[in-house]
């Protein structure tokens, strides 16, 4: 596996509607009209660990990505190379909100030479930061309400968990000045989770389109950087290029199909990874 790096210029009362927010969220991760068997989830790499699959240690490859010093890169590999488990690997490494547990985490993680070999860069780096792990392996639609639908579902599959962590920021106290953290005030920062559970609730009920699920992401990047004084999150795509190389391989699909699928992953790329001051770092 390869890495390509390139910069982002290359990549077109808040305490008592707590519960209320709660409420609403909760909902939200219970409808899982999208999220249906059609699409299979992939074993993530703490379950493949924990079935003692035979995988190969590429733990130590985690330095020289984040040291990359770009905003993007792109890692170029074949199939059967173990990108997207190593994607995986690196989601469980550095995401502070994970559905594993830290111990669970710790207990996979402490058999890697990263662990092992680089132990105080493990320990400055695991679980620090929100991560937004995507995965289009299975894109590939003959119509733009199929390829919405895949991306919908993907979107809110990525987002489901931390969406579901914002109501509590609401619990943390206010300063004297009415702030929480460094950027927002508690008033604010309740209208930005209202947005954004709002965006998710739409886009998982199967309603909005592209730029409601680009905004979804952005807002959701955005909220977690103020709510977490400055916290930028790091965003991971397995098989981005699939549903376009789908799309354009595929015969008898109209070019305005064509058009209209492309213009949805590409505006996508573009409102995370460009210009973006809530994107610490992101791999494709």
């Amino acid at each position: 596996m390869s890495f390509s790096r390139y910069s982002t210029d290359s990549v077109s009362s808040a305490t008592e509607s707590s519960s209320t927010l709660h409420s609403t969220v909760s909902s939200a991760s219970s409808a899982t009209v999208l999220d249906d068997h059609s699409f299979p989830s992939k074993p993530s790499w703490i379950d493949l660990v924990k079935a003692d699959t035979k995988l190969v240690d590429k733990s130590l490859v985690i330095d020289p990505v984040l040291n990359s010093h770009h905003h993007v890169v792109v890692a170029l590999a074949h199939r059967g190379s173990g990108k997207s488990t190593f994607l995986s690997m690196l989601a469980e490494f550095l995401a502070m909100h994970s559905k594993h547990s830290i111990e669970t985490r710790l207990e996979c993680f402490s058999k890697c030479d990263l662990f092992t070999k680089r132990h105080p860069f493990f320990n400055k780096h695991f679980a620090k930061c929100p991560v937004i792990h995507l995965d289009f392996s299975q894109h590939g639609s003959r119509t733009y309400e199929d390829a919405l639908k895949h991306f919908r579902t993907s979107v809110c599959r990525a987002t489901r968990d931390l969406v579901n962590l914002l109501p509590s920021f609401l619990d943390t106290p206010a300063d004297k000045n009415g702030r929480v953290g460094l950027y927002i005030s508690a008033k604010a920062m309740k209208s930005h989770i209202e947005h954004v559970t709002m965006l998710f609730t739409d886009l998982d009920k199967g309603e909005g389109g592209r730029v409601e699920a680009n905004a979804l992401v952005t807002g959701l990047m955005e909220v977690l950087d103020k709510c977490l004084g400055g916290q930028q999150s790091v965003v991971l795509i397995d098989e981005f290029e699939t549903p376009i190389a789908n799309i354009m391989c595929e015969p008898g699909i109209p070019q305005g199909v064509r058009e209209d699928i492309v213009l949805m992953y590409s505006s996508f790329y573009t409102a995370v990874f460009k210009n973006n001051d809530c994107l610490s770092f992101g791999l494709l």
